[in-house]
């Protein structure tokens, strides 16, 4: 008797997660879908919504990681060889889910391997828990029109396997 109210409740907070989620199921159920708009301060300072970086730009790589993952380090100069590339058309915006992983820790970390794109706290906009991020490295890109185009889980070891990424939705 003492358990239906206790189930009664487990079962409301899940329904409630699970519309947050946009009711996907699973982080490919996303695609195809529009990107919700989140603003989040970078570690230079400044302060970026998604929807007018998305302006500026055809595609928006959205990178969840945090400091204490090796496959998300290796990556990473791949991944700012490739924006080096793009950077006019391609925007990145790389996120921390790691509570602990504060402006000072990431501005040192984002030196440390050349980041020269957007870096930031995942802690605000809970994309992870969005995007049922399981596994990190996760990259979400989205498409000029808002749309997620594409999601990966693990690392890009390669600057070519970003450009590739990049190339298939630009259009060139």
């Amino acid at each position: 008797m003492k358990r239906a109210p206790l189930m009664l409740l487990l079962t409301l907070v899940l329904s409630l997660c699970l519309t947050a989620a946009g009711s996907a199921e699973t982080q490919q159920d996303l695609i195809g879908t529009q990107m919700p708009d989140f603003t989040v301060t970078a570690i230079d300072g400044e302060t970026y919504t998604f929807s007018e970086v998305l302006l500026e730009k055809e595609l928006v790589l959205i990178n969840i990681f945090a400091t204490w993952c090796p496959p998300c380090a290796m990556e990473f100069p791949a991944m700012e060889e490739a924006y080096q590339q793009y950077q006019d058309k391609v925007a990145i915006i790389a996120l921390s889910l790691e509570p602990t992983d504060d402006a000072e820790t990431l501005a040192a970390y984002a030196e440390e391997h050349g980041m020269t794109f957007i870096v930031g706290s995942d802690i605000k906009t809970n994309l992870a828990y969005y995007f049922m991020v399981q596994a990190i490295p996760t990259s979400v890109l989205v498409d000029r029109t808002g749309t997620i185009v594409y999601i990966g889980v693990g690392a890009v070891p390669t600057a070519d396997g970003f450009v590739q990424l990049f190339r298939s939705f630009i259009g060139e």
